[in-house]
C-alpha cells in the first residue's frame, strides 16, 4: 500500500499545489528575513554609531560651566525671537559672553540632574560675583541648591522607601523623595563642584554657592557679606494724604497686611508679628542649609552665625579664616586647569604659578576636568539626545509591533521563540517593557501647567490649557506649578472652578509664593507640595477704593454726578463713598472671604473653625504651612512630579509636557508682528 505522505504529495505534483506550497514557504522566509535582518541589520548601524561616537569622547571629562553671575532665574521665560535665535539656534552664545541671561528655574535643574548621570560631566564651575544675579525667591534658590547637592552626591544610589522593596533610584531623585530616605555607596566615580566669586555679596548668593564642594573668592577685592534676610514695606498714608489723595479699604483678616502701606504711618503689632515670624523661619532653614554645607570645613564653627552677622562685610582672608570659603586666589583659571589636565599637567602646579604668595593650598587636585562647556551648548546637546533616543525608541517601539502582529500566526510565533524573540515583550527588554509599555501604547503623560500672579490673562492662559487637558485622555494628571502672590478674585475663583470639572488628579507644587489666590487655586488639590522658604497661606481678601475729589479740589477741578440710586456712584474714584456704599463694599469682600474659608475647608478636609485659626490673611512659609495643615510635603517640581507618576500612572513613567507648550518659530513671529488671540474667557472683566 502506498504512503499517505507518498499520495499527497502526487496529488499536489498532479494540481501544481506543490509550487503553491513551496512559494508559500518562500514568501513566508523572506518576510521572516525582512523582519529580523534587517532590525538587525539597523540595530548593527545604530550601535556602531554610538560606539564610534563613545570612543571619540571616551577621554572626554567636560566641567560644566554655569555663568551665575550673569543669570535672571524666574519661574516662566519670556519668550520672545531673540531668545529663540540665542536659545533654539545657538546664536552668539559663548562661555565668556557678558550679557545678562535669563533662566528658568526648572530647566536649570533639570540640567544639573542630567549632568549628575552623565558619565562625561565630572565637574560643575559656577562663577558667581558682581553681575545681574537675581532669582524669583528663595524657592527657587532651594530647588537649584538641591540640584548641586544631587550632583556631589551622584556617585551614590537611592534608596526610597515608598518604592518596592529592593528597588534603587539614582541619587538625582534625592531631593524629591523626601523623608526616610537613605543613600549607599555605588561604583561611580565622585563628582565635583566648583564655585568661584569675585565675591558672594548676598545671603542668597553665599546660600546658593556654599552648597559647591569648593568656594573660592578673588584675593584682591573679594568678600563675603552675610547679614540675613530682611523685608522692607512703604508706609504711603501721610504723603498720600499730602496730596489730597483718600484711600478706603475694606479688607477681611487682621493679618491681611498688603493695603497696610495705604493706610498706615507704621508697621501694626499683627504686621510686624507675621513679617518676623515668617523672616525666623526662613533664616532658620538657611542657616541650617549652610551649616549642612560648611560644617566640616576648618575654621568653621555653628554657633558662630550672630557673631558673623554683626561684623558685616569681610575680606576673603577672614572668610578663609572662619571656614566660609576654602581657598583665595588671584584668578580662579579654569581655562589653565583644563588645559593642563589635557596636556596631563599638573593642576596644583598652576595654582602655585598663577597664585604665588597666594592661599593656593586649597585641595584641587579633584578637579580632573579637560574640556569645558558652557550652558548652553550643554542644553543645545541635551536636546540632541533626546531627539536621538526618541527617535531609536520610536524604532524599537515600531519593531515590537511587527513582532506582535507576526506573533498572531501560530508558525511565525514558534519561528520568534526559537530566535529568543517572545510575548509580551519581544524585542524590548522586559523590564523596560513593564516600565514602558503604558507609557509607549499608552501614551501616558502627566502636563505641568504654570500659574503666576492671577490677572485676567493669566486666567486665561490657566484656563484653556485646563479645557485642553479634558479633551486628552492620555493625561493621567495634572500639576500645578505655582508661583503667585495672588491677584484677581474672579479669576482665582474661575480656575478653581475649572479645576473641579476635571476627571485627572491634580498636583500642586508650590514655588516661591503661592499666596492668596494662589493658595485658592492650589486649595483642592490631591496632593500640594511646598519648599520649606515658600511664602504661602495669606487667606484673607481686600479690596480698596481711592477717592480723589479733594486732589482733583486742589487743581481746580470740580466734580458732579447725576445718579438713579444711592450706590450709583459707588465705583467713581471721584465720588465720595457714603456709608450706604461702604457697607455694600464690606459686604462684598466679607462674601468672597467666606468663599475663599469654604474652598480651603473642603480642599483640606477641615472645619470652617479650624480654618478661621488658621486664616485672618496670615503668611506662612512652607515649612509653618506643613505644621498647621495647608501643605502636605516638602518637595520640588521633581518630587510632585514622582508623586503623580507613582500614584496615577500604569507605567510610573508617563511623558511629562509643560502647558501651554512653548510656541514654534513661526507662533513667535507672528506674535512680535503684532497677531494675538481674541477675548479671551474673562471676557471684559478686570481684576
Amino acid at each position: 500500500m502506498v504512503p499517505l505522505a507518498t499520495r499527497v504529495i502526487k496529488r499536489l505534483k498532479e494540481n501544481g499545489g506543490l509550487r503553491r506550497v513551496a512559494s508559500a514557504s518562500k514568501s513566508l522566509l523572506a518576510l521572516v528575513g525582512v523582519y529580523t535582518v534587517v532590525p538587525v541589520a539597523y540595530d548593527y548601524y545604530l550601535s556602531r554609531k554610538e560606539n564610534e561616537g563613545e570612543w571619540k569622547d571616551k577621554e572626554k571629562k567636560s566641567v560644566l560651566v554655569i555663568p551665575f553671575h550673569r543669570m535672571k532665574i524666574v519661574e516662566t521665560k519670556k519668550r520672545n525671537l531673540i531668545s529663540f535665535l540665542v536659545e533654539e539656534m545657538g546664536v552668539a552664545d559663548t562661555k565668556k559672553d557678558s550679557r545678562p541671561i535669563e533662566v528658568e528655574s526648572k530647566e536649570l535643574v533639570e540640567i544639573i540632574h542630567e549632568a549628575a548621570q552623565d558619565p562625561e560631566i565630572v565637574a560643575l564651575y559656577g562663577i558667581f560675583g558682581s553681575g545681574t544675579f537675581s532669582a524669583g525667591g528663595y524657592g527657587h534658590l532651594e530647588e537649584i541648591r538641591n540640584a548641586v547637592r544631587v550632583f556631589n552626591e551622584s556617585h551614590r544610589r537611592h534608596h526610597c522607601p515608598r518604592k518596592e522593596k529592593g528597588t534603587t533610584t539614582s541619587v538625582a531623585a534625592a531631593s524629591t523623595t523626601g523623608e526616610g530616605a537613605s543613600l549607599s555607596l555605588s561604583s561611580s566615580p565622585s563628582k565635583y563642584s566648583f564655585a568661584f566669586g569675585d565675591s558672594l555679596s548676598t545671603d542668597a548668593q553665599y546660600y546658593l554657592a556654599s552648597v559647591f564642594s569648593h568656594v573660592g573668592l578673588r584675593a584682591r577685592g573679594g568678600g563675603v557679606t552675610l547679614v540675613g534676610p530682611s523685608a522692607s514695606a512703604f508706609f504711603l498714608r501721610e504723603g498720600l494724604e499730602t496730596w489730597g489723595v483718600k484711600v478706603d479699604v475694606f479688607k477681611h483678616g487682621k493679618y491681611k497686611n498688603a493695603p497696610n502701606s495705604l493706610t498706615e504711618d507704621d508697621f501694626t503689632a499683627e504686621h510686624l508679628e507675621n513679617t518676623s515670624s515668617y523672616l525666623e523661619s526662613i533664616d532658620d532653614y538657611l542657616l541650617s542649609g549652610m551649616s549642612a554645607s560648611r560644617h566640616r570645613r576648618k575654621g568653621f564653627v555653628k554657633g558662630n552665625w550672630d557673631i558673623i552677622r554683626e561684623y558685616g562685610s569681610m575680606t576673603a582672608a577672614n572668610a578663609k579664616e572662619i571656614g566660609l570659603i576654602d581657598c583665595y586666589l588671584n584668578v580662579f583659571p579654569l581655562e589653565e586647569f583644563v588645559e593642563a589636565n589635557k596636556d596631563g599637567g599638573s593642576v596644583k602646579n598652576v595654582m602655585k604659578r598663577l597664585n604665588k604668595g597666594i592661599d593656593a593650598d586649597a585641595n584641587l587636585d579633584s578637579f580632573c576636568a579637560n574640556h569645558s562647556v558652557s550652558l548652553n551648548q550643554y542644553r543645545n546637546r541635551l536636546k540632541k539626545r533626546k531627539v536621538e533616543k526618541q527617535k531609536r525608541d520610536d524604532w524599537e517601539w515600531k519593531k515590537h509591533q511587527v513582532f506582535e502582529k507576526l506573533a498572531e500566526n501560530g508558525v511565525m510565533k514558534n519561528i520568534l521563540a526559537q530566535r529568543g524573540i517572545e510575548a509580551p515583550n519581544f524585542n524590548i527588554d522586559k523590564d523596560e517593557y513593564l516600565k514602558e509599555s503604558s507609557r509607549v501604547l499608552k501614551k501616558e503623560k502627566i502636563v505641568i501647567i504654570n500659574v503666576g500672579d492671577i490677572t485676567d490673562e493669566m486666567g486665561t492662559k490657566v484656563i484653556n490649557s485646563l479645557k485642553k487637558v479634558k479633551e486628552d485622555e492620555s493625561v493621567k494628571s495634572v500639576i500645578l506649578r505655582i508661583d503667585s502672590r495672588g491677584g484677581s478674585a474672579i479669576a482665582s475663583e474661575m480656575i478653581h472652578a475649572e479645576c473641579q470639572t476635571l476627571s485627572q488628579p491634580i498636583v500642586c507644587s508650590m514655588a516661591n509664593y503661592a499666596a492668596s489666590g494662589g493658595y485658592y487655586v492650589a486649595a483642592n488639590a490631591k496632593r500640594i507640595f511646598a519648599l520649606p522658604t515658600t511664602i504661602t497661606g495669606s487667606i484673607g481678601v481686600f479690596g480698596i477704593r481711592p477717592d480723589f475729589t479733594e486732589l482733583a479740589k486742589r487743581y481746580g477741578i470740580n466734580t458732579r454726578h447725576v445718579v438713579l440710586s444711592r450706590n450709583a456712584g459707588m465705583n467713581d474714584p471721584f465720588c465720595p463713598l457714603t456709608a450706604q456704599m461702604k457697607n455694600s463694599l464690606a459686604r462684598s469682600v466679607d462674601d468672597v472671604y467666606a468663599t475663599f474659608k469654604r474652598v480651603v475647608a473642603e480642599g483640606r478636609s477641615l472645619s470652617l473653625e479650624d480654618v478661621e485659626r488658621i486664616a485672618q490673611g496670615r503668611v506662612y512659609t512652607g515649612s509653618q504651612a506643613r505644621e498647621v495643615g495647608l501643605v502636605d510635603e516638602w518637595g520640588d517640581l521633581s518630587k510632585a512630579v514622582s508623586y503623580a507618576q507613582r500614584n496615577f500612572t500604569e507605567s510610573g513613567a508617563a511623558s511629562v509636557e509643560v502647558w501651554p507648550k512653548v510656541p514654534s518659530f513661526g507662533e513667535r513671529v507672528r506674535e512680535v508682528m503684532g497677531e494675538k488671540d481674541g477675548m479671551g474667557v474673562f471676557g471684559g472683566y478686570g481684576s
